[in-house]
């Protein structure tokens, strides 16, 4: 995602400490866990830079996007693209109703890889990386129950 996503060192000084809070920021799996994370983050450093608000988005999408099985999330332009893991479990027919219940969404094969591609037009990165999070929200609905 073409958009700066760090801990600054003038934000946090110790390298173990940024260390620390990478490793923490990996571990976003929830809302909750980003929620707390921010907390932390306040409580010990104070107002919280974009580039780490940048950060702690990226790792929630990421977390979601393991949870849909995909496999790779890529921001271009203006345009996302989910990449599908190849054991993915979807329902057929709810993908589908899901693609058509988005008007720029499609369903691709591309390099052997099943993808689906969303155009914003005029969209910056941050936004197509909220839309992606929207995206994966509704894509779990789509996965078959075992």
């Amino acid at each position: 995602v073409p958009i700066d996503a760090y801990i600054p060192k003038n934000y946090i000084p110790s390298e173990e400490w940024r260390l620390s809070m990478y490793k923490r920021i990996a571990t976003i799996a929830s809302v909750d866990d980003m929620m707390d994370v921010k907390d932390e983050l306040l409580d010990r450093f104070g107002d919280i830079p974009e580039v780490i608000i940048n950060l702690l988005n990226i790792a929630f999408v990421k977390s979601k996007a393991e949870n849909c099985y995909i496999s790779k999330v890529q921001v271009v332009d203006e345009i996302f693209k989910l990449t599908f893991a190849p054991e993915s479990p979807y329902d057929t027919d709810k993908l589908m109703e899901l693609l058509n219940s988005y008007k720029d969404l499609k369903l691709l094969n591309e390099d052997e890889e099943t993808k689906l591609r969303f155009r914003k037009k005029g969209a910056n990165s941050k936004q197509l990386l909220e839309e992606a999070g929207k995206l994966l929200d509704e894509l779990l609905n789509c996965l078959e129950v075992k």
